[in-house]
């Protein structure tokens, strides 16, 4: 896997890139920029469904046509770096990329200001996403969608940004068995309303820290966990909320930290080896359970 990678994706209207769990007929790869030379060469194209033959089927030595939308095949990236993919509504089960690649819409090329409503969804134990380098989610629009669902895996293991600029994108990772596995990411100056929840026992493993730079919440409702090494909640208006949630602290230092608050609407769970410490801890009318063998300090408590 190659290290460099920027991932944005930047749809508009209905569009969806949605990763369904359906046992998997064929594994397409890439062929956007060199419909000549035999295999998968990468670079730029447009995504579409049973339209433009930019898909090598390595199972018939020939480019293919993207199945019409309900089918049940995996997408890998590959080939020569950098090319501006255009998305059309399309439907697939895994996407893989093994170099980088920019995602925009359908509705124009390299201007993404305006995009709204787009969803990305690893849905289902059959699910698998991955990234390598560095990851953009949506960095600008309104009502954009980043679901972890049913059992599904979403690895994207370079530092990445949650609506980098003006982009506001929810993120959902929920269910048994549900995974996003990231390094370092900030939340970054997307809209107020931009939320993450991790519940029903899904977990996000953070190997580095989270930072979330506006008024955004984080809730850890239902057995759902957080692996994190540290949480930074840098605006006022900033939440970690409990509500049946889990909080793994992965090393020493300042477990959860910045202007923003943490409020107890449920039971909370907070496990850690390591002497950790916590503040504006909020008692709404939950509890809080420290667990493992460290010692955790709570600096602020009302």
């Amino acid at each position: 896997m190659k290290s460099n990678f920027t991932l944005r994706f930047v749809c508009v209207g209905s569009i969806a890139t949605l990763l369904a769990s359906l046992s998997v007929q064929a594994a397409l790869e890439w062929d956007g920029s060199d419909l000549i030379t035999p295999g998968a060469q990468g670079g730029a194209g447009t995504w579409n469904g049973n339209n433009t033959a930019n898909w090598w089927d390595s199972s018939t030595s020939a480019d293919v046509v993207w199945p019409a939308s309900g089918t049940d095949h995996d997408a890998i990236f590959g080939g020569a770096a950098g090319g501006n993919v255009i998305l059309a509504s399309v439907t697939a089960n895994d996407l893989t990329f093994n170099t980088s690649f920019l995602f925009w819409s359908s509705g124009g090329s390299g201007n993404p200001t305006g995009s709204s409503s787009s969803t990305v969804k690893v849905d289902g134990p059959n699910s698998t996403f991955s990234v390598t380098g560095s990851w953009d989610l949506a960095d600008r629009g309104t009502g954009n969608q980043f679901k972890v669902l049913n059992g599904g895996t979403a690895n994207m293991t370079g530092g990445g940004y949650v609506g980098y600029y003006t982009g506001n994108v929810a993120v959902l990772i929920d269910g048994t068995n549900s995974v996003w596995n990231t390094a370092a990411v900030d939340r970054a100056n997307g809209g107020s309303s931009a939320s993450a929840t991790v519940s029903n026992n899904g977990r996000w493993n953070a190997n580095g820290q989270i930072t979330f730079k506006n008024n955004h919440s984080l809730s850890l409702n239902s057995g759902g966990e957080l692996n994190v090494q540290t949480l930074n909640l840098a605006a006022a208006g900033g939440r970690l909320n409990f509500n049946g949630g889990r909080l793994i602290a992965q090393s020493s230092g300042s477990l959860v930290n910045g202007a923003g608050q943490i409020d107890l609407i449920g039971a909370a769970y907070i496990k850690t080896d390591y002497t950790k410490s916590i503040g504006n801890l909020i008692y709404d009318v939950g509890s809080l359970s420290k667990e493992g063998t460290g010692e955790l300090t709570l600096s602020t408590t009302t």
